[in-house]
């Protein structure tokens, strides 16, 4: 049975590590390769993936989304579409800029692409979808940021583990999320 991504729980990775990460260096929408690290991680949670039920895929076009996902699919017969939506945000002229020095900067003035227009952009790609459930979304940090606004889940905010599946689900009438 078809469902859309927001009718039933779902799963959530963030891409697998890459050097940028690695070195603090914002990647925003620019095409940064995973690391041999985040190739290996990737492969190594492709078992609890495995173990999921999950029963389609969908992801970034930004290779480190791509090949990410299929690495953590690598268990199963499923393969992820791509989504354009899903494409991390565009940072402009803070592209390939240390993380540690984004507060100095006017995002309007450096082409920063708006919360406004990447959170649309992202939740217009999802709520698009029918797919067998449950889903694996595999995206980047800013997509989590935006799920976690559309589904109004307040939870400390803290970096997203590389390659880890997030499981979002409904209890009761809230959504919640929790590491897998």
């Amino acid at each position: 049975m078809l469902k859309t991504i927001f009718s039933s729980e779902f799963y959530f990775a963030r891409h697998g590590e890459t050097e940028y990460n690695l070195k603090g260096i914002v990647s925003g929408d620019r095409d940064v390769p995973l690391s041999t690290v985040g190739i290996s991680r990737s492969q190594s949670v492709a078992g609890i993936i495995g173990r999921l039920g999950v029963a389609s895929a969908f992801c970034s076009p930004l290779s480190r989304a791509r090949d990410t996902a299929l690495y953590l699919l690598q268990e199963t017969a499923i393969t992820p579409i791509v989504l354009e939506g899903l494409k991390e945000r565009h940072w402009g002229k803070l592209q390939g800029v240390s993380k540690t020095l984004l507060n100095n900067f006017n995002f309007k003035e450096n082409n920063v692409e708006e919360w406004e227009e990447f959170y649309s952009r992202t939740v217009n790609a999802l709520n698009g979808v029918n797919s067998p459930a449950p889903a694996l979304v595999v995206a980047h940090s800013g997509t989590f940021r935006v799920l976690l606004e559309y589904l109004k889940i307040d939870i400390e905010r803290k970096q997203v583990k590389n390659s880890y599946p997030y499981r979002f689900y409904k209890s009761g009438k809230s959504w919640r999320v929790a590491e897998v």
